[in-house]
């Protein structure tokens, strides 16, 4: 049995529109836990998609709105397409969510894909019963409560939070379930002594794109290349060390290069 981004995807899409103000598109990503908004038109069809990357940093007055940050060359896919081709789009491009769409000929928003509904699907999630719905109901973002109150934070410690760290002979089922149970970008890998030796994304647990196998530890996927900050460092060069290399997640550890905590885009957008 194939199955279909239909199967998978989520169905009560949240949009906005191209008017909608750049803070009322911060608040509901941080108060749904999303990462990214498809932008639909007043006859629903598909015209672009905002991104955490788009609303950063925040600025306060920001008078700007969605169409003036999206982006409109949206790759989208049908409803009826197989979840594997979804999964390749995804690593071929590096996308974090893919709109869906009624069909090849149309633009009409009926869903989104992301990794998180992609990674780990076990056998009797596809009998569409009661479990997996539950299934469904745990794999769901965590949502960000914004900060209230004047602002003080001007170093990584200050925006940083907890998470929770993987080893390398963790299994790849183990590190999806704790990121998508927790709704975390990321997952410091760290030794026996809590050092940081790399960083495992939802990216790098998607099976490969032409064969469909992925390794079976955190040890054959991670990136052990990562880019770290201190408990000190000011919260403007996170987000310039973010922007440059494209990162959505940065470990934050201390002097002897222990895991302190880590900084995501989503913790900037508070």
């Amino acid at each position: 049995m194939t199955v279909r981004v239909s199967d998978v995807m989520t169905r009560n899409v949240v949009a906005v529109q191209e008017s909608t103000p750049i803070e009322v598109a911060r608040r509901t990503l941080l108060s749904r836990g999303f990462f990214a908004l498809p932008v639909r038109d007043h006859r629903g069809r598909l015209v672009g998609i905002v991104t955490e990357a788009d609303l950063l940093p925040p600025e306060p007055g920001d008078g700007r709105t969605v169409g003036d940050v999206m982006t409109t060359d949206v790759i989208s896919v049908p409803r009826h397409l197989a979840a594997s081709v979804a999964s390749h789009r995804m690593v071929t491009y590096g996308f974090r969510a893919l709109p869906v769409v009624e069909g090849y000929d149309t633009d009409l928003l009926v869903g989104i894909v992301t990794r998180r509904d992609l990674l780990g699907e076990p056998e009797w999630a596809r009998r569409r019963g009661p479990t997996y719905r539950v299934w469904k109901w745990l794999r769901r973002p965590a949502p960000v409560s914004p900060l209230r109150g004047p602002s003080r934070r001007t170093t990584a410690q200050d925006v940083m939070t907890w998470v929770v760290a993987a080893h390398e002979d963790w299994s790849v089922e183990r590190a999806a379930k704790e990121l998508t149970g927790h709704g975390f970008t990321a997952l410091p890998v760290v030794d026996d002594d809590d050092r940081v030796i790399g960083i495992v994304t939802e990216w790098h647990l998607l099976p490969d794109p032409l064969t469909g196998r992925r390794a079976h530890t955190v040890g054959g996927v991670m990136k052990r290349d990562v880019i770290t900050a201190r408990p000190d460092e000011p919260v403007s060069d996170v987000v310039r060390s973010m922007a440059v290399h494209e990162l959505r997640a940065v470990p934050v550890v201390d002097g002897t290069g222990r895991l302190a905590g880590i900084v995501t885009r989503r913790d900037l957008l508070c």
